[in-house]
């Protein structure tokens, strides 16, 4: 295999990266897709890399390199860290538990057992 480009396994593989990354149309495709699986709970796989890019590019990049020659297991793994930012985005806009509510219920919890208390008094 030859040497690392880019920080990447080889030219195609952040040739790809880069296309996807760059062009706003196309990230945004990934934005979307990275949202959808952060709230599946899922993940890119090298196949699925591969698809999406082939539905986006066809079997090459614009400037002619082969979907064919990149890693998709790096693809996937790179684009995995934008799901990662996404469910915690999620997550931060979950709603907080109810703590009012779980107040409420202990309070009338106590009282219940409170009246119960009485009960028990009254009937000695």
């Amino acid at each position: 295999m030859a040497d690392k480009y880019s920080g990447w396994t080889n030219r195609a593989t952040w040739n790809v990266a880069l296309w996807v990354s760059n062009d706003k149309p196309m990230y945004d495709k990934l934005m979307v897709v990275c949202k959808e699986l952060a709230i599946e709970g899922s993940e890119w796989t090298d196949e699925m890399a591969l698809e999406f890019s082939k539905e986006i590019f066809g079997s090459m990049t614009p400037d002619k390199e082969s979907l064919y020659d990149a890693n998709w297991q790096e693809v996937a793994d790179a684009w995995n860290e934008d799901v990662k930012w996404h469910a915690q985005d999620i997550k931060e806009d979950e709603p907080e538990e109810d703590d009012e509510g779980d107040q409420d219920a202990a309070d009338a919890m106590k009282e219940r057992e409170y009246l119960e208390e009485l009960e028990a008094e009254e009937s000695k």
